[in-house]
């Protein structure tokens, strides 16, 4: 989580960055979106505290509201169960940068119900059709161990477990005992965490 602290200090600065307003910007940078290192919905519920990560995804929903049912009033009440549901149910694997991305794309490509606001489409479309292909995608960032254990060696093993199990996890390198004990200097250290920056 540290690296994360560092780009995102405040949860106000994590709220204005995972809004709306970046759909666009999601959709022109897809690759950086679902391939950026990131803590998880859960993980940034623990750091905060304050339920930022229900704070994004009740954001995000009435984003939807507005452009579906621009006239209409926003049921509060429904929308917040909602994003608790949601953070419930993918909040382990999802990233705030996956969660942007669906946001993003949700309305052009994943809505599949008449209904001009659906919350439980949006729940029942993320979890059919995006998740899937999000942890698909995920697995092209962290392969499964075994195949790690024979396709790396050396210090390229090295890399991918400090991605893997410190970076991906928002946590900082520098406190893994390879760094501590000396097996992996700071020049090697800046280039894990090369992918450190926000994804735009």
């Amino acid at each position: 989580m540290a690296i994360f602290k560092k780009l995102f200090p405040s949860e106000e600065q994590v709220l204005a960055y995972f809004a709306p307003a970046k759909w666009n910007a999601a959709l022109q940078h897809v690759e950086k979106c679902t391939f950026c290192p990131s803590a998880t919905l859960r993980v940034l519920e623990q750091f905060y505290m304050t339920g930022t990560a229900e704070a994004i995804v009740c954001n995000n929903i009435i984003g939807i509201y507005s452009i579906a049912r621009p006239s209409e009033a926003i049921n509060r009440e429904a929308i917040t169960r909602t994003a608790e549901l949601f953070v419930g149910k993918f909040g382990t694997d999802l990233t705030p940068f996956g969660l942007l991305y669906y946001f993003a794309n949700y309305l052009m490509e994943y809505k599949s119900t008449y209904s001009q606001f659906d919350l439980q489409d949006l729940l029942r479309q993320c979890g059919k059709v995006y998740m899937p292909w999000w942890l698909k995608r995920q697995s092209l960032v962290t392969p499964p161990k075994d195949e790690l254990e024979y396709r790396e060696e050396g210090i390229t093993a090295l890399y991918s477990y400090l991605r893997r199990e410190y970076v991906g996890q928002g946590r900082d390198p520098r406190e893994s005992p390879l760094y501590r004990l000396g097996k992996i200097n700071d020049e090697q250290l800046q280039i894990v965490l090369s992918s450190e920056e926000p994804a735009f």
